[in-house]
């Protein structure tokens, strides 16, 4: 039997197993990897010159997926996020 645990989420509850847990983990940090590397692109206009949010929206994508070693790393991973996105633009041709 799995380990079920039930979380208090705003005004309510969850109720999960530790699978449940581990992909819901997984989906949020994935979540928040995008949103971090599109706070990086909006911060650094320059560095990236994307020629439709088509072409954008592929890049982070890709950088999660690329990327998908770092959900598991607390704190500190926007820096290395940042380096290794700019080096995939470059590698894309697409670093401004």
């Amino acid at each position: 039997m799995d380990n079920i645990r039930t979380y208090s989420v705003g005004n309510g509850e969850i109720t999960l197993t530790a699978q449940d847990a581990e992909e819901l983990r997984i989906l949020l940090q994935s979540d928040y990897m995008e949103y971090v590397i599109n706070e990086l692109i909006d911060a650094s206009p320059k560095a990236y010159k994307f020629y439709s949010d088509k072409a954008r929206r592929a890049f982070v994508n890709n950088m999660v997926l690329r990327r998908s070693d770092m959900r598991d790393i607390e704190g500190c991973f926007e820096e290395m996020l940042e380096d290794s996105m700019l080096e995939y633009a470059e590698d894309l041709g697409i670093r401004g």
